[in-house]
């Protein structure tokens, strides 16, 4: 078994698909599933599988009746590895990662004006920034 971060899309936000993280936790080790836990009530669970990726994200939307993207202990790993912003962007409540269900093809045109973007190598994660200047004073502002 290993461990893997199930991330439930639109769970607690602005009001809507409300869900108790501990009738969350309950009803995922009622199915089977080992060592559940979950972060604040943002709907990201940390749980124990031995099952694929891609197999637990279908077992799992059919259970909770939500969009869900599954990612392993290596891919967190490789994404914070990955970062291509170095000290350059050092506010951590500015940086944000994003998980996709599937490769990106390509990004917007206005996207690619007001945002730094990467994407890792499987394409199924992306992180960005508004554009930052590289002038040390304004970084530190």
């Amino acid at each position: 078994m290993a461990l893997v971060v199930a991330l439930l899309r639109g769970v607690n936000v602005g009001g809507n698909r409300k869900l108790s993280m501990a009738e969350l936790r309950a009803t995922l080790a009622t199915a089977g599933y080992g060592e559940v836990r979950t972060h604040l009530q943002s709907g990201n669970v940390i749980l124990d599988s031995a099952k694929k990726p891609a197999t637990l994200e279908r077992e799992l939307e059919q259970l909770l009746r939500v969009q869900i993207v599954v990612r392993t202990h290596d891919e967190l790993v490789d994404v914070v590895a990955r970062d291509p912003f170095g000290e350059l962007a050092s506010n951590g409540s500015r940086y944000f990662v994003t998980f996709l269900s599937g490769p990106v093809t390509q990004v917007a045109a206005s996207n690619r004006a007001t945002a730094s973007c990467s994407s890792s190598a499987d394409g199924r994660s992306t992180r960005g920034f508004p554009k930052v200047s590289t002038n040390r004073s304004a970084r530190s502002s």
